[in-house]
């Protein structure tokens, strides 16, 4: 848990007009980035509070069980941006 509170994640996709994604960010996307940082976490674990649909900066939840939760911090930036 502690790992993952100091692990954030950058996540690209492509932008529209208003910052806007076409399409979301999935739980799946942030599983493939946390393992490449040496985390494993099953995708069915991730929560979210809403979709993300947008750049910006989240905080989602990932809950493993009833007394063990945590958070990642995951940036969304447009796909432009990262060449």
């Amino acid at each position: 848990i502690e790992k993952l509170k100091q692990t954030p994640i950058t996540l690209y996709g492509k932008v529209g007009a208003n910052q806007k994604l076409f399409g979301s960010i999935t739980a799946a996307e942030i599983t493939t980035a946390l393992a490449e940082k040496g985390i494993n976490v099953d995708k069915r674990l991730i929560v979210f509070n809403e979709p993300i649909k947008a750049v910006g900066t989240y905080n989602v939840n990932i809950k493993y069980n009833h007394q063990l939760n945590g958070t990642i911090t995951v940036h969304v930036e447009d796909i432009n941006a990262k060449r």
